[in-house]
């Protein structure tokens, strides 16, 4: 009675290790299963994307020759253009933001202003309070909401973000100072205000906020 209790005892715990061992290797062909999909997806992404890189490219490069073909841009130049470093600037949440501005008529290009500021802004040692007149053309801006986002374009060859600040955040200063007085009515000093100076390095392919 005791073996045939034991023999008993000894095939359960034989049946309780199959299962799991089976739930295991379930689970084992399960998670590869996963994976498999995860990089057949991944693949796709990528195909997708590799896919509307080459387009882009192909469709920027026929627009460069056409402006050269009529004689909207120089042959030296347009080689000087990096494609490549147009679509990753398409890409960008900035050039996205631009665009629904673009459809709604809320971007501006190339907007001459004419400002009056404290020598010091310029250079440190002039004195504060003689007044130097700063004549320029903001790359772009656009209206977003009740607020102005400003931007400029950089080509500089540097290395971090904090050079391109430290380099032309007085100019970003300026251009905000400027787009803020144009945006301001004379009489009730109400008007719209810069939310975001924004700089897009195309060096480094990134947006960089003042």
């Amino acid at each position: 009675m005791l073996e045939a209790k034991a023999q008993i005892q000894e095939q359960n715990q034989e049946w309780k290790q199959n299962q799991e061992q089976d739930q295991s290797q379930k689970e084992k062909h399960n998670e590869e299963n996963n994976k498999e999909m995860n990089r057949e997806e991944n693949r796709s992404k990528k195909s997708e994307k590799s896919e509307a890189d080459t387009y882009m490219i192909l469709e920027l490069e026929r627009q460069i020759a056409l402006m050269v073909e009529k004689e909207l841009l120089q042959k030296p130049w347009s080689e000087a253009v990096s494609v490549k470093k147009l679509v990753i600037f398409f890409q960008s949440s900035l050039a996205q933001r631009m665009a629904e501005a673009q459809h709604l008529q809320k971007l501006k290009k190339e907007q001459p202003f004419v400002l009056g500021i404290a020598a010091d802004r310029v250079k440190p040692q002039f004195p504060h309070e003689e007044q130097v007149l700063i004549q320029g053309i903001i790359d772009a801006f656009f209206e977003e909401g009740d607020d102005l986002i400003l931007m400029d374009y950089k080509t500089d060859a540097v290395q971090l973000p904090e050079e391109l600040v430290k380099r032309y955040h007085v100019q970003l200063d300026c251009y905000a100072q400027a787009l803020e007085g144009i945006y301001t009515d004379p009489v009730s000093r109400e008007g719209r205000r810069v939310k975001e100076k924004v700089i897009y390095s195309f060096k480094l392919g990134e947006e960089i906020r003042l």
